[in-house]
């Protein structure tokens, strides 16, 4: 597992632990890529700008498989103030450009393309 900064260090993030998410490799990839994030509910999103980009591609299936990979909610940390600051995931969208967004627990992922 690898720790994401939610805003870049590059734009003002820091090393505090309510300035990350843990992820696997291939999700922390495709977190800083912006096609997927983490809204302020701790819901993890798909960038629905990014899938449409990727469906022209070809790939809708491979990508149907990568979230399929995916939970719901990221898991939270035992102690609540390490738990990731909320306007840093909103920003943390933002930065990523995920302006258009699907819920994993809003249905099918083609239905929103």
């Amino acid at each position: 597992l690898i720790a994401a900064h939610i805003i870049s260090v590059g734009k003002g993030g820091t090393d505090e632990t309510i300035n990350g998410i843990v992820l696997c490799p291939n999700h922390h990839n495709a977190y800083d890529a912006g096609i997927i994030g983490v809204n302020d509910e701790y819901e993890i999103v798909v960038n629905i700008d990014e899938a449409r980009r990727i469906s022209e591609q070809g790939k809708l299936n491979s990508l149907n498989t990568f979230v399929s990979a995916l939970s719901n909610q990221i898991s939270l940390p035992a102690n609540r103030v390490d738990y990731p600051a909320q306007e840093y995931l909103t920003t943390g969208l933002e930065d990523r450009e995920i302006n258009h967004f699907y819920s994993l627990d809003e249905g099918e992922l083609e239905d929103f393309l």
